[in-house]
């Protein structure tokens, strides 16, 4: 196999090259112990971050002849680039926002169309409903996916309470992609394109009224300085994904790809329950200094999920029959479907930015100070920033003073 020029620079660069070549020395047989060294984008202290380290122990505990080196923070490849690089085998496992990549496949930033799943349980519904096309896209690109966590969920942030959708019209948004745009377009807010680093000053002076991020970046960033409002709307859940090599996954013994499968299982459920608590530590501590943190009214929930239904349909014109077939298969979940192991169904294994991220990478979601859960790029676009999904689909902005992407 033709190991493809690294597309990180300096001592990563040679890292990486040096890890390619030790990875793809193992694919002649799958007797020979191998090491697979994991790319990473986030800090070692965020928590997707910890559960790969918990899941690399978990397979080299198993007993195989895989044995797997975290590399966080970007060492090996900025977040960006390591969906490449595990593709080409330039590392042969990595993790990445895939809603990052939806301009470039539009099923990838399933998670990230707003308003489709407004749970944690809605959530993991519709990722179980989406792999297997997830698994097919990643599969034309030589991936494997091994398991998959979410960041929390996304809400408002306002200057006034919003109990209906008339309430944010006219008042002024800060829209960092195409996805937030439109979101401001069906409400009537005003899109104000605000960098990340700007929107604490600019809510403080009235260039800004509103925004939408998760809990977490509001009690890491001390939002209530600015504003007293936050609407629990779970707008959205992006997600990162471990994937791995499929030249590489295919060339491991049985017993490799088991300890893969089952590491894969235990990673997701560990990192499920660890979000649940991040976000409803983050919400109380939104409370606890002196902001309004409400649910969505009964008519704002209407409100929104006819526009939640209006960008679904977009997405679904871009995602053709796969997109029609993971809501189809979401909203008429076969009974398999709906009482099904959780972990084990949302991995591919088996079957078959801020803090910025490393490397000045700042399209993902960023880690939040004082121990708070790192958040992802805005809801729509990888591009934005620290946010994630990729223009049109997304994550959020990460309030990080060193926020340097917008």
């Amino acid at each position: 196999m033709t190991i493809q020029k690294p597309v990180s620079r300096g001592r990563g660069a040679v890292l990486a090259l040096l890890a390619g070549l030790a990875g793809m020395a193992g694919f002649a047989g799958t007797a020979r112990a191998q090491n697979w060294d994991m790319a990473l984008g986030y800090e070692a202290e965020i928590y997707h971050s910890q559960i790969a380290a918990d899941f690399a122990r978990c397979v080299g505990d198993a007993g195989s002849s895989l044995a797997i080196s975290t590399h966080p923070g970007g060492l090996l490849f900025r977040g960006a680039d390591i969906k490449r690089a595990v593709s080409g085998g330039q590392a042969l496992i990595g993790e990445r926002l895939l809603s990052a990549h939806a301009e470039e496949n539009a099923v990838y930033g399933i998670d990230s169309v707003p308003f489709l799943a407004g749970s944690f349980d809605e959530a993991e519904k519709l990722w179980a409903a989406a792999m297997p096309e997830v698994a097919a896209a990643l599969a034309r690109e030589n991936l494997v996916p091994v398991y998959s966590v979410p960041w929390p969920p996304q809400g408002l942030y306002s200057r006034a309470p919003v109990n209906s959708a008339s309430d944010l019209s006219g008042i002024k948004f800060r829209a960092y992609n195409d996805a937030t745009a439109r979101i401001a377009g069906l409400t009537g807010m005003v899109a104000v394109d605000m960098p990340a680093v700007e929107l604490l000053p600019a809510l403080g002076d009235g260039r800004v009224d509103a925004f939408m991020s998760s809990a977490s970046t509001g009690a890491g960033r001390k939002v209530w300085t600015a504003v007293k409002n936050f609407t629990d709307l779970a707008a959205w859940l992006p997600r990162n994904v471990i994937f791995a090599n499929k030249q590489a996954y295919d060339a491991l013994s049985p017993a490799a790809r088991q300890a893969l499968t089952d590491c894969g299982a235990r990673a997701s459920a560990q990192g499920l329950a660890k979000v649940k608590e991040i976000a409803a530590s983050d919400l109380a501590a939104l409370g606890a200094n002196g902001m309004t943190v409400a649910r969505p009214s009964a008519q704002l929930r209407g409100e929104l999920a006819a526009i939640g239904e209006t960008m679904l349909d977009e997405w679904l014109a871009r995602a053709g029959g796969a997109g029609q077939a993971i809501i189809e298969a979401y909203r008429n979940p076969a009974p398999a479907m709906e009482n099904a192991a959780p972990a084990a169904s949302r991995t591919g294994a088996g079957s078959g930015e801020p803090a910025q991220e490393g490397n000045g990478s700042a399209d993902e979601p960023a880690p939040a100070p004082s121990g708070q859960a790192a958040q992802p790029a805005d809801a729509a676009s990888a591009q934005d920033a620290t946010d994630g999904a990729s223009e049109g689909q997304g994550t959020e902005p990460v309030l990080q003073q060193s926020d340097g992407n917008q």
